[in-house]
């Protein structure tokens, strides 16, 4: 008997750690989207006078990664969030013998439960584009660093 309330303590034990450990995890992933937009912000602002600092290929490289980090951390936080979902979903199931779902009733609904991936796909795009835009458009350096 004593045997097996250790075992469920310790069972228990784990699954709190656990419980942290993703939450750490996810606590990571919400901040990292914030991160390389301020990043990607200063750069930009950096560039404005070619004095300060030069749009060299190296200067667009950096803004190219930061600007793609943004909708792709976007990414990872919404499939962990959609994991969370889905076992919260399984353990209702489980807890009251039926199946439970969102409703899709109608279009809207359907676009209310996904708008996140829609905005996200959205995001994706216009970085994508803006990525591309950095690469063709930008113009050479004309005059070499002075201080």
């Amino acid at each position: 008997m004593n045997l097996e309330m250790h075992e469920c303590n310790s069972q228990k034990r784990k699954e709190e750690l656990y419980g942290l450990f993703k939450e750490a995890v996810l606590s990571k992933l919400r901040v990292l989207p914030t991160i390389a937009a301020l990043a990607a912000t200063l750069l930009v602002v950096a560039t404005f006078n070619d004095n300060l600092f030069p749009l060299t290929k190296f200067v667009r490289f950096l803004l190219s990664i930061l600007l793609l980090v943004i909708p792709v951390s976007l990414y990872f936080y919404l499939d962990e969030n959609n994991e969370v979902a889905n076992k919260a979903q399984t353990a209702l199931k489980q807890e009251t013998g039926s199946a439970f779902s969102l409703p899709h009733k109608n279009f809207w609904k359907l676009i209310q439960v996904h708008f996140s991936y829609i905005a996200l796909a959205i995001i994706l795009f216009f970085t994508v584009a803006v990525v591309y835009l950095i690469w063709k458009y930008s113009v050479p350096i004309s005059k070499p660093f002075t201080l």
